[in-house]
């Protein structure tokens, strides 16, 4: 009669099992954190606390992030430049550069020594 009433799927998920302590229960803050820092790779989420002492396997830190976190928001925040944004500081003279684009050319030249042709392999 209890699944009948249901108007939520999660109001079907309900019994003594969600509310159990779990050797996770202790990492969770840090797991959030991290997710909130913009982690969002499962296997980090999971190798990070296993250096912590975490004594679990991978499967439970995985249903954890998809659960739960994947269903928070994530942090905004500014994605990596376009190629042809970086043509185009690379392009223009360096005087002709806001300060800004400027600073934004240094860190994808520090990032990527590709661009300035002194890889060293």
């Amino acid at each position: 009669m209890r699944f009948s009433r249901a108007t939520t799927p999660e109001e079907l998920f309900t019994g003594q099992w969600q509310s159990r302590a779990t050797p996770l229960d202790a990492y969770k803050p840090y797991l959030d954190q991290r997710r909130q820092e913009g982690c969002t790779n499962a296997w980090k989420l999971w190798e990070e606390p296993c250096e912590q002492g975490y004594p679990r396997g991978y499967n439970s830190v995985r249903d954890y992030v998809s659960r739960v976190l994947r269903g928070k928001p994530q942090p905004v925040g500014p994605g990596p430049p376009s190629a042809r944004a970086i043509t185009r500081w690379i392009l223009t003279h360096p005087d002709a550069l806001t300060e800004n684009d400027r600073l934004q050319l240094k860190a994808a030249l520090a990032n990527c020594p590709e661009l300035t042709g002194q890889s060293h392999n």
